[in-house]
C-alpha cells in the first residue's frame, strides 16, 4: 500500500501538532512539579518552626 506525498506530508504535519502538544503538556508539568515543591518546602518549614 503505498500513500500519496500529501497524505504522507498530513501525517508528518500531524506528528509535529502532537509532538508540540505533548512538549507543551511536559512543560506543564514541570512548572506544577516545581511550584509543588516549594510549596512542600515552604510547609515543611513552617511544621519545623511549630
Amino acid at each position: 500500500m503505498s500513500l500519496s506525498i500529501a497524505e504522507v506530508r498530513a501525517a508528518a504535519a500531524s506528528n509535529e501538532e502532537r509532538s508540540d502538544e505533548v512538549r507543551s503538556g511536559a512543560e506543564r508539568v514541570g512548572d506544577g512539579s516545581a511550584a509543588l515543591q516549594v510549596a512542600i518546602g515552604t510547609f515543611l518549614e513552617r511544621v519545623h518552626a511549630a
